[in-house]
């Protein structure tokens, strides 16, 4: 009884061939490995080949062969049960030789291996599922990378959320996106998946409009919705939408400010992962650094109009006064090395007003026309 539970636990059988008379004496564990019930199953080495699976059959009897001559039985092989299930074997014998040396017994065990083969299978599956993630991981990752370097080249909002929207499309593989700038205290959408949103005007809402793109610009934080029909702040927007199961938004961030969002939507529940959210997290940092950019150009451009009009001003307000007076004006910024000269100079100097020319050089013409006893 205590060898038959032993049997039972490890799933393990053992048997003895009697290859003079053919007939096989199996361990109660064996027929239940077998699927088989000792009063209906006659334990023959012939009747044994037939419960092994038709494309392991050939393998099983050439072991059996060499083994009677090598006295080393170890093979793993598929079994068909009555019921048709499959199960995977393990048998390990050895053979008894008479005193001329012919082979007379074979003892031997059985254990079944099904599970523990299942599981080696679900690592490996497991291991190569891991691996081809492993794979588009740093495949998308550097498209994204190549990616910030057309960012970095955009002129516009425009621009950058075009390039956005492409990445999104067809370097991270999403079916539907939309790209969202906050103008003011308004969130506009610049760019969409499904349609066009450019002409005659842009989409745009309140910034405090509930709405989960909205959730993720006010709180600057990732909005990750596994089934948008338990969030309240969905906004069900037609056909498509009925379609769509989950939904990740990424808030852009400029220094403290959110500048805008990234939403994508899926019609499977939980359809985002953790990595998924991390390369959208990615992209939009470089889309950040793109309307970082771009803002400095445009206070650059601002400040030198600002500047440039201000130049404009006093060039008017010096010219009136020479032209208004025999007085003669210059200014000059020796860092910057630019100048400006009324007019009226020129005209005493009777020449005419020189261009692309530094200070120095009209000054050293200046002084051509100065009386030799007085430069």
């Amino acid at each position: 009884y205590i060898l038959n539970e032993v049997q039972r636990i490890a799933n393990l059988g053992n048997w003895e061939w009697d290859i003079i008379t053919n007939q096989l004496a199996w361990s109660d564990e064996i027929y239940r490995i077998f699927g088989l019930k000792p009063q209906e199953f006659e334990a023959t080495y012939d009747a044994f080949l037939e419960t092994i699976h038709p494309e392991d059959r050939s393998m099983v009897q050439e072991a059996v062969t060499e083994a009677l001559v090598s006295n080393q039985y170890h093979v793993e092989h598929r079994i068909v049960q009555p019921s048709g299930e499959v199960r995977i074997v393990r048998e390990i014998g050895e053979v008894t030789y008479d005193k001329d040396g012919d082979p007379i017994r074979m003892l031997g065990t059985v254990q079944d291996i099904s599970e523990q083969k299942s599981l080696e299978v679900e690592i490996k599956e497991a291991e190569e599922r891991e691996r081809k993630t492993r794979e588009l991981y740093n495949k998308r990752l550097e498209a994204i990378h190549n990616g910030a370097f057309r960012l970095a080249e955009a002129e516009s909002l425009d621009q950058i959320s075009e390039i956005a929207m492409d990445i999104m499309l067809n370097e991270l593989g999403n079916i539907f996106c939309e790209i969202y700038q906050v103008e003011g205290d308004r969130i506009v959408l610049y760019r969409h998946s499904a349609i066009d949103v450019v002409k005659p005007k842009r989409p745009s809402v309140p910034l405090d409009f509930k709405s989960i793109v909205g959730r993720a610009i006010n709180s600057k934080k990732t909005q990750d919705v596994p089934d948008i029909a338990k969030d309240p702040d969905y906004v069900w927007g037609g056909d498509v939408d009925l379609m769509h199961q989950s939904e990740v938004v990424v808030p852009i961030l400029l220094d403290d400010r959110a500048v805008g969002a990234i939403n994508t939507e899926s019609v499977e529940k939980n359809a985002y992962t953790r990595i998924d959210i991390h390369l959208i997290e990615t992209l939009a940092e470089h889309v950040s650094s793109a309307i970082g950019r771009l803002e400095q150009i445009n206070n650059l451009e601002r400040i030198v109009k600002e500047r440039t009009d201000q130049l404009r001003e006093s060039e008017i307000k010096y010219e009136s006064i020479s032209n208004a007076t025999e007085v003669i004006l210059f200014e000059y910024e020796p860092e910057s090395e630019s100048y400006w000269m009324s007019d009226k100079l020129y005209e005493m100097m009777a020449i005419d007003k020189p261009t692309n020319m530094s200070f120095n050089e009209v000054f050293s013409g200046h002084l051509t026309t100065v009386h030799e006893e007085d430069r």
